[in-house]
């Protein structure tokens, strides 16, 4: 029944919009998916397995230095934050107390659904058809009746709220979705394009080709290739090739490297000034902030100033300097162990490990731990993951 649910959620929770005085779409769909993750903790039954002490220390470590490390624990950025990281936390707990693989075909048809509604959208927007901002322009309309002197009878009117700054909006070539963000898009697609390996139909999967075109026409550069990373990791899963082990290194290195490559070349705009402020913001940290961080929220707090002198970025568009902002360098220490041992277990489910290779990489450029939508696929699937690896030494 979980599954059924998070497999609906999968697919839904992209169109939730909840039309408010906000800049974007965002926001609703964050808090929809702490509902989300209340029922999955309300309707978990009986506890299959169980975190290793090691693994709970982590997070203990995680909720206890949230709430000492923020200087500004008043700040809003702090708060929500905070709260998303404890729901996650909780969520991916539960879940992988009771999660499991034999009954795990709704979360896949969950995201096969979800990834053709988001194609449909996105491929309709590059069109200027805009079905979903048509769609909640009639949502959020209502009658409005009332007594006209001029006509000298009641009349009835259907008063249309104009959503354009929280819906799509925007005209021909706009590929974004119901999201709002052609890179908010491109992550989803990709994370949920794996699906359509396990379609038990044939014909089925043929309609992978809409989100597929939604993604190219979105020209979202972490998104095509992070499922180009992905299209790579599959193929060595058939072929084996090499061990995943040095696919994760290989990615890595790129990560590393990456800012050098691009940095001599002129004109260069598919890092979206990224490298620019990334480099500015790692300048000048102090030396607690490199060991232990800064807490959840700190970065959106600094608004930092990208190339152009005016646009500030509020959010690292990194999701690994996030973790480091947050829990500094002593973090990813602490995480070592764990993901040692992920990569160096033989893939037992290629639709799992496929799915975490291309988060793990589109998590470089994208602010994939602050989108909903991403990490309800992101959090199943680890702890799918962690529950093929497991076993009586190293988790239970």
């Amino acid at each position: 029944m979980i599954n059924r649910i998070l497999g609906f959620s999968i697919a839904i929770l992209p169109l939730y919009l909840r039309v408010t005085e906000t800049e974007n779409n965002r926001p609703s769909k964050d808090f929809m998916f702490y509902s989300i993750a209340t029922i999955v903790v309300i309707m978990a039954g009986r506890k299959l397995r169980s975190l290793n002490a090691y693994t709970k220390g982590i997070l203990l470590y995680a909720v206890i230095m949230a709430a000492y490390l923020p200087d500004h624990v008043f700040s809003t950025n702090v708060m929500v934050h905070t709260i998303s990281m404890l729901f996650g936390i909780v969520f991916f707990v539960k879940y992988f107390e009771v999660c499991d693989e034999g009954d795990i075909q709704p979360i896949y048809d969950g995201m096969m659904i979800g990834s053709i509604i988001q194609g449909t959208i996105g491929v309709g927007g590059y069109f200027g058809i805009e079905m979903y901002h048509r769609l909640m322009d009639f949502a959020e309309s209502y009658p409005n009746v009332y007594y006209s002197l001029a006509k000298e009878r009641y009349t009835l009117d259907w008063i249309f709220r104009d959503v354009r700054a929280t819906s799509v909006g925007g005209g021909p070539g706009n590929v974004v979705g119901s999201l709002g963000n052609s890179n908010l898009l491109a992550s989803y697609i990709c994370l949920t394009l794996p699906a359509f390996l396990t379609d038990r139909t044939k014909w089925f999967k043929y309609l992978a080709l809409i989100p597929f075109t939604a993604l190219i026409l979105s020209e979202s550069y972490m998104g095509i290739l992070a499922l180009i990373a992905g299209a790579i990791y599959y193929l060595n899963y058939r072929l084996q090739i090499i061990h995943k082990g040095w696919l994760y290194l290989g990615a890595i290195h790129v990560m590393f490297v990456a800012p050098w490559w691009v940095a001599p070349i002129k004109h260069v705009t598919f890092d979206g000034g990224r490298f620019y402020v990334w480099k500015n913001m790692l300048t000048g940290l102090s030396l607690s902030h490199w060991i232990i961080g800064r807490g959840p929220g700190w970065y959106p707090d600094q608004r930092f100033i990208m190339e152009d002198g005016q646009t500030a970025l509020i959010q690292e568009h990194n999701s690994f300097l996030t973790i480091f902002n947050a829990y500094g360098l002593l973090g990813f220490v602490l995480l070592a162990p764990l993901f040692y041992r992920f990569i160096k277990a033989k893939d037992t489910n290629p639709v799992v490990s496929l799915v975490l290779f291309i988060a793990f990489c589109n998590a470089y450029g994208h602010f994939l731990i602050q989108q909903s939508t991403g990490m309800l696929i992101v959090i199943i699937f680890l702890c799918l993951g962690l529950k093929e690896v497991s076993s009586a030494k190293n988790l239970n």
